[in-house]
């Protein structure tokens, strides 16, 4: 199955070298609310917190460091450029914070 892979794969990573995983949801606002893309995927996202559990994997909760205003689409379609900007300074943060 898909979860005893991750399971090896993550075991693999992080008992033969320093490689940590980190998983981080794409988000969004709908009805006013962010909200995770991986909500849509309750198998993968039960497996993802189930290995984070685990000590395998980092979840990484991005949702808390943007604001709606983040979520201000660009004239292609896509979010704004503020938003990676907003991903990138508190990733950074994070690693820096984490590892």
């Amino acid at each position: 199955s898909i979860s005893v892979r991750c399971s090896a794969f993550s075991k693999n990573l992080t008992g033969q070298s320093c490689v940590q995983l980190c998983f981080m949801s794409l988000n969004g606002y709908k009805d006013g609310q962010k909200q995770y893309e991986l909500d849509a995927f309750p198998a993968i996202k039960a497996n993802v917190l189930k290995l984070d559990a685990a000590g395998l994997l980092r979840f990484v909760d991005i949702n808390p460091w943007f604001t709606a205003d983040d979520f201000a689409l660009s004239p292609v379609g896509h979010y704004d450029t503020r938003w990676n900007y907003v991903l990138g300074e508190n990733l950074a943060r994070y690693i820096e914070e984490n590892f």
